[in-house]
């Protein structure tokens, strides 16, 4: 790898230069490792399900058109490949790190067409530091089936607007609309891109083609049977969300409920964020190396409204309602930052902040599994001892999922079930109950089952 192209300076010692090809196979070996881990300690050390996938497999044999909590594009997909591989876990746990997959591959097409090769390979490798992608994204929920929608809908929406092309904006449609299908949180990415097309001189342009008339008839048409179901069912699924949330009693409280939110933010992004600044921090001697040189002004203008928009109209939104916010909501919000950090942060740097970078994304590309393994496998002992705190510490921490994933799920079904035929005889019907419990119970008896609860 070396730089002959003419953005590297007769004055530079070094100069680290991908070729695309080059770039795209490192990022292959990337993802493919990245896919391979996450699918694989998830599968070794969860006995029991994520809560949210056991809810999903139960909505998902109804095949119904919306269910109580959220859109049914989850539990739809549960039970897809619930049924092609015979309700085995560890298709639903790559099933989500599929998703993280489709996410980073659209977050790299969009980047190559802004950044230099490398740079599109930093973006992505930054969002390894997000632990929306990494330590939290084992369980398929709502909140990891956005990630690829809103990465593909902003790849798309760069095409459309810098070639008008019909093909794009029917696209871009196509993916806003797949992700109201997982969560109607999505509304504020696409607020984001309408008032991006409203405020931007060069993209206010594209009111006068087609293209956004196009996705907006694909995606009004692709929601119609949800919103229909919608309206037959009293709107339950905007219910749901208002009453999981704490209405402010003051200005004092909608302060704090932004401030909140944000410090959420920053601690499940703290690796990326050193990451950022290693990359950033360099000394005034040494080699350059160029990541984003050639971009336009339009390009900088365009992540940075995609990147910060829709978690500033969140904040927003949540300040004027006065409404509390879960951190988790901020899933998918982060995964055009790393774009953002090297096209208006770090456009280029230096040889050893280069190899200060690799250096550290190395350690945290090694040490977050490790850790998340380890607390996995460790959970059940430490609580069992009784360790001053440590149940209070894990409830409130990223580790809070280790207080269900060790769970016996497995064995429980098979003891319940066990009874059930010693006591009652016959198959189990119907599991009625707590969706934790009952939902461990149908997902791992071998009896033919419903979840009710």
């Amino acid at each position: 790898m070396s730089c002959t192209g003419p953005s590297c300076s007769t004055r530079t010692p070094l100069c680290v230069h991908l070729s695309p090809w080059q770039a795209t196979t490192l990022f292959a070996g990337f993802v493919a490792i990245h896919v391979t881990v996450w699918t694989l300690i998830p599968i070794f050390l969860d006995h029991a399900g994520p809560v949210d996938v056991l809810e999903g497999l139960a909505w998902g044999r109804e095949w119904q058109l919306g269910y109580y909590k959220h859109p049914p594009l989850q539990a739809w997909l549960l039970e897809s490949v619930s049924w092609l591989f015979g309700r085995r876990l560890w298709a639903c746990f790559l099933l989500s790190q599929v998703a993280v997959a489709v996410s980073f591959w659209a977050v790299w097409r969009l980047a190559s067409l802004i950044v230099r090769p490398l740079g599109a390979l930093i973006a992505v490798l930054l969002l390894e530091g997000i632990a929306y992608f990494t330590r939290i994204s084992p369980e398929f929920n709502p909140n990891v089936l956005q990630l690829p929608f809103w990465a593909l809908a902003a790849w798309s929406f760069y095409r459309a607007i810098r070639s008008g092309g019909v093909r794009d904006w029917a696209l871009l449609g196509l993916w806003l609309a797949l992700a109201a299908y997982s969560k109607y949180s999505s509304v504020f990415l696409a607020l984001a891109m309408i008032g991006f097309l409203v405020l931007d001189s060069q993209a206010r342009s594209s009111w006068r083609t087609p293209g956004p008339y196009l996705c907006a008839a694909v995606c009004t048409i692709l929601l119609t049977p949800h919103l229909w179901w919608m309206a037959q069912n009293g709107f339950v699924t905007l219910r749901y969300p208002l009453g999981e949330t704490t209405r402010a009693a003051d200005v004092w409280d909608r302060l704090f409920f932004a401030l909140d939110f944000a410090r959420g933010q920053l601690i499940r992004m703290l690796p990326a964020v050193l990451l950022v600044l290693a990359l950033c921090w360099r000394r005034a001697t040494g080699g350059e190396i160029s990541l984003a040189d050639g971009e336009t002004a339009f390009a900088r203008r365009f992540v940075f409204a995609l990147a910060l928009g829709p978690f500033l109209l969140v904040v927003a939104s949540s300040t004027v309602a006065g409404l509390s916010l879960h951190n988790h909501w901020g899933y998918p919000l982060w995964c055009f930052i790393g774009l953002f950090a090297v096209l208006l942060l770090s456009p280029s740097t230096g040889v050893n902040a280069f190899r200060r970078f690799l250096l550290l994304w190395g350690a945290v590309f090694a040490a977050v599994p490790l850790v998340s393994a380890v607390g996995l496998a460790t959970s059940p002992y430490v609580r069992a001892a009784g360790w001053v705190g440590a149940d209070q510490f894990m409830s409130r921490s990223l580790l809070y999922p280790l207080l269900f994933e060790r769970f016996p799920g497995e064995a429980l079904a098979r003891e319940v079930t066990a009874q059930w035929h010693k006591k009652v005889g016959g198959r189990i019907a119907y599991v009625v109950g707590d969706t934790w419990i009952a939902g461990n119970i149908a997902f791992h008896s071998p009896d033919r089952r419903e979840v009710s609860g």
